[in-house]
């Protein structure tokens, strides 16, 4: 007497169950991928819990983007964004307060076409070739660094190409 093939079948189905469900569970973020996914810290060290504070972060003029991207995201995150809804031209006035060119600021409208808020907004900075780049809501913010576009802004879109 053989295996039937409905237990074939059976155990087949139950051996690919088995292979397949682990797979379905929710993946794991660890606080440093967290941190790189907000572009936020979770963690916040005070004087109180015997560590030294962070070297703050400076800006670099003749620098590259990459270089400068520190400073940029302390400004971002000083100015609130992430955290509050800070509009479009809070940020701009705080990032030319902190030293970035006026001219090689470019952002995305505060509010979508069709007049309700922007889901997100983003605001980048040209340093040579290289855009810094932040994108952000009144919850998150993250910061990269890119190259120019070909038309040579950084943002597809930015206010400008609306006018």
């Amino acid at each position: 007497m053989g295996i039937s093939r409905r237990s074939v079948l059976w155990l087949t189905a139950l051996f690919a169950a088995a292979i397949t469900l682990p797979g379905c569970q929710a993946p794991t973020v660890d606080s440093s991928q967290e941190e790189q996914t907000t572009g936020q810290s979770l963690e916040t060290d005070t004087p109180e819990s015997g560590t030294q504070d962070e070297p703050v972060a400076q800006f670099y003029p003749d620098s590259p983007a990459a270089t400068n991207a520190p400073y940029f995201r302390q400004v971002l995150a000083d100015l609130g964004v992430g955290s509050e809804q800070v509009s479009v031209e809070v940020v701009r006035e705080g990032l030319v307060e902190a030293g970035f060119d006026p001219d090689t600021i470019e952002s995305t409208p505060d509010d979508s076409l069709i007049a309700l808020p922007a889901d997100s907004v983003s605001v980048a900075v040209a340093i040579d070739e290289e855009c810094l780049i932040g994108q952000f809501t009144e919850s998150w913010f993250v910061v990269d660094v890119a190259p120019v576009l070909s038309s040579g802004t950084c943002l597809v879109l930015n206010e400008e190409s609306l006018d």
